[in-house]
């Protein structure tokens, strides 16, 4: 099968194919281009119908065959070093007969809360006065929740894991087989098959052996029966699809809500109601960053929050920052230790979030409902046959869905270039993978495109982008004009709009220029609100919108040293670039008299701005009345004399923050 795959064309990555197939540490997954794989079904399906007869997988394929046998073409294949799985892109619940309008339908569940979820489990969006949710105590219990983070360099939890197992029992979660070679020299995880007799061995011991499970959901290990859980890694996804748009991808807001979901249920396994108390060690990078961020923690419930920030703040406040410190709480909560419970009691309360990125955090689920509705709507076209109709699903939606998450946006740009594809418009597909590729990354596997004819040369970023607008057919360009009137002029000159809306106009006027534009801080990853990459150039210009700031107010010293830690992140993060600067959009106001600005932070009114969008505007339509030759040679002009990204930071640069009186 692997050789039908590898005629599949992988965007010139033939050589990374080869080597996830020969490497088994690999964990690197692969996305085969999906018309690629639109083209090749008929392949795929011959291979699968042989695999099919084979008697020791007939049964494993009975339902997934039945499934997607007639709608290969429209799922995603992915590929790993041991699994090549296909999966439908977004899920078609509407398809199946049992979820149809025609069924009454209760549905039934005892952790999905968010309505992004619901839409995709269930089809439909379900009105919160038909949600019925009476009060129980099920996973409110007492907990302590200890973090690997605060550590001190060459402190490590791996040691001390297996001392306390030998007093006490302990369940590891870890996400994959993988991961737990980690506790490999105290237990390893049961295959699937020998599970269950595995977890009732573990419910009957009453010594402190280490036992390790590759799954944790439906499995109850209340009061005595297990007290402490050790938390390696997110619980990611079940699908390889899931993973791939985790890992490579980094779609995290996307999968925000269904990860608070899983990590309910994670912290649940051993604490079953008020009465039950456990301890949770947190001992990955990745859960430990994901339990900090103040956006994550806003899906979690009240109690569950609180816990968790409890947790941050004894590491703080007891300076906890070695294993022995750890394991001495962690004895005081299992000897219910009279300090430890008045701790609890006064302590555990509904602490305050950020304001900012708790309103974020509800903005984004508002636009990933929005998101789910369509994905469901996409799917169900896609079944029918009807891909004209499952793009317009997601074009209707993309510019809204992008102001809340620009990865989601990529994905759906991925997909609507596929259904142009189906349709043979090659052109308006080209600029859908474009945006795609902006949003997702260089390394989606796409189809890139190009003009062959002499003088049609197109080699920056900014070029290339702009070729694809300009040279495509009039209703494309059409398309293009409106999404951005909508997305970018309208936002900047209405007046009304709040900083949050601004950061992806302005995200989405660096995408428009050819820019890798993303919102780092939207997506939890530690940089400044908006940040434009020219890969062309070598260069790179962040943003930091204080539009929401009055106009007498000055930048305080908290403004001005995250604009420090900005511009470290930059440097660190994009090594092979230059950062020109660090943008703050807002009132050309002084910083106060204790902050210390960089030479590298400038201020630059909202106004300024607003002149480049309507220069920019203006630009796509006088090149439009140009006829294709002069087009290419207008573009080239423009980039060097006004748009290319030097020159743009060279007319928003004229004001540094330190120059601005106090």
């Amino acid at each position: 099968m692997s050789r039908s795959i590898s005629s599949i064309p992988t965007n010139r990555r033939l050589e990374t194919f080869n080597d996830v197939l020969a490497h088994s540490p690999s964990r690197e997954i692969l996305l085969a281009p999906p018309f690629s794989l639109y083209e090749n079904a008929s392949v795929l399906a011959a291979i699968l119908r042989r695999l099919r007869s084979d008697e020791a997988v007939k049964e494993e394929f009975a339902y997934r065959w039945g499934a997607l046998a007639d709608h290969i073409q429209h799922c995603a294949l992915t590929i790993s070093n041991d699994t090549i799985e296909l999966t439908p892109p977004f899920l078609p619940i509407t398809t199946l007969p049992y979820f149809t309008e025609a069924v009454r339908h209760v549905y039934l569940s005892a952790t999905i809360n968010y309505k992004s979820d619901l839409i995709r489990c269930c089809g439909r969006e379900i009105p919160d006065t038909n949600i019925i949710a009476p009060k129980n105590d099920a996973g409110e219990g007492e907990r302590l929740v200890m973090f690997s983070r605060y550590l001190k360099d060459g402190d490590d939890l791996d040691e001390a894991i297996p001392t306390l197992a030998r007093e006490h029992k302990i369940v590891v979660s870890v996400p994959s087989y993988a991961a737990a070679k980690r506790w490999s020299t105290v237990a390893t995880p049961p295959r699937p098959e020998n599970f269950s007799t595995a977890l009732e061995q573990f419910r009957q011991r009453t010594t402190g052996d280490l036992s390790s499970f590759f799954r944790l959901d439906g499995i109850d290990l209340p009061d005595d029966v297990c007290r402490i859980m050790v938390m390696d890694g997110l619980p990611t996804g079940a699908t390889q699809l899931e993973r791939y748009q985790w890992q490579t991808l980094s779609m995290t807001n996307a999968l925000a809500a269904k990860l608070a979901s899983r990590i309910t249920q994670l912290f649940g396994r051993i604490n079953r109601g008020t009465r039950d108390f456990s301890v949770h060690i947190v001992v990955s990078r990745a859960l430990n960053n994901w339990l900090s961020n103040d956006r994550n923690l806003a899906l979690l419930s009240p109690l569950m929050r609180s816990q968790i920030q409890l947790g941050h703040a004894l590491h703080e406040q007891l300076d906890i920052h070695d294993t022995n410190g750890i394991v001495s709480l962690v004895d005081a909560v299992l000897n219910r230790d009279e300090e430890w419970l008045e701790i609890y009691r006064n302590e555990i309360q509904d602490k305050d979030l950020d304001p900012v990125e708790r309103d974020r955090s509800e903005l984004v689920e508002e636009k990933m409902a929005a998101a789910a509705a369509a994905e469901v709507r996409f799917a169900e076209f896609c079944w029918q046959g009807q891909a004209d109709q499952a793009r317009l699903a997601l074009e209707d939606v993309v510019a809204n869905v992008a102001r809340g998450d620009g990865r989601v946006a990529g994905w759906f740009n991925l997909w609507i270039g596929y259904c142009y594809e189906i349709a043979g418009d090659t052109a308006s597909a080209r600029l859908a993978y474009q945006l795609a590729r902006q949003k997702l990354g260089s390394g989606l596997p796409l189809p890139l495109g190009s003009i062959a004819r002499p003088g049609f040369d197109l080699n920056t970023a900014f070029q290339k982008k702009l070729g694809s607008i300009l040279l495509a057919t009039p209703e494309a360009f059409s398309r293009q004009e409106s999404l951005f009137s909508q997305g970018v002029v309208s936002p900047f000159t209405s007046g009304g709009s709040s900083a949050f809306a601004l950061e992806e106009a302005l995200r989405q006027l660096g995408e428009t220029m050819g820019y890798d534009a993303s919102r780092p801080d939207n997506e939890g990853l530690g940089g400044p609100d908006v940040l434009w990459v020219d890969a062309s150039s070598g260069t790179l210009l962040g943003f930091e919108l204080k539009t929401d700031k009055k106009a007498s107010s000055s930048y305080s010293i908290e403004e001005v040293g995250k604009g420090h830690s900005y511009l470290e992140w930059l440097r660190t993060s994009y090594q092979d670039e230059r950062c020109l600067g660090l943008v703050y959009v807002g009132p050309r106001s002084p910083a106060t008299q204790r902050a210390t600005p960089s030479d590298d932070m400038y201020v630059v009114e909202v106004a300024e701005l607003v002149m480049i969008v309507h220069a920019f505007r203006a630009f796509l339509r006088e090149a439009r009345g140009f006829d294709a030759g002069s087009r290419v040679a207008f573009i080239k002009r423009k980039e060097k004399e006004e748009f290319g990204l030097p020159k743009i930071f060279e007319r928003l640069a004229a004001t540094r923050m330190r120059s601005l009186a106090g």
